[in-house]
């Protein structure tokens, strides 16, 4: 796979577009995602901004193959989780500027946003593939 999380093509919309395509399609490159997503943290008063864990007694009572599917599941949701993560970010951020009437650089946002993309191609990837396994 030679889809790089790190670069983003910014000058066409076709670029773009298949930016988008591939990461809705294909696995990242392993070990370029999980660096971006433990770069991302959640804001100290959005706690529930997470992946919420099953109870334990639960857990320990349901069969293998359903802890197979929440444990794909969960990986999904952490792509999303992170995907809203950045979203509040910027939204907070661009709440302060309005508030203190202070321009945005918008080039200090290609990146953020694009991680954004990258986070949400590959929770569409990933519930794509545990589709297929629930078929």
């Amino acid at each position: 796979d030679h889809r790089d999380l790190h670069s983003f093509p910014t000058r066409r919309s076709s670029d773009l577009a298949k930016h988008v395509n591939e990461a809705f399609t294909m696995r990242p490159i392993k070990g370029k995602l999980k660096p971006l997503m433990d770069n991302c943290k959640y804001p100290a008063n959005c706690e529930m901004l997470c992946v919420p864990m099953v109870n334990s007694t639960l857990w320990n009572d349901i069969p293998k193959k359903a802890h197979h599917i929440d444990l794909g599941l969960q990986e999904a949701q952490k792509a999303m989780i992170k995907a809203a993560q950045v979203l509040v970010l910027i939204t907070d951020d661009v709440l302060k500027a309005k508030t203190n009437k202070k321009p945005l650089t918008l080039s200090s946002y290609v990146g953020r946003l694009t991680n954004c993309l990258n986070f949400l191609g590959h929770t569409g990837y990933l519930t794509s593939l545990r589709r297929r396994d629930l078929l």
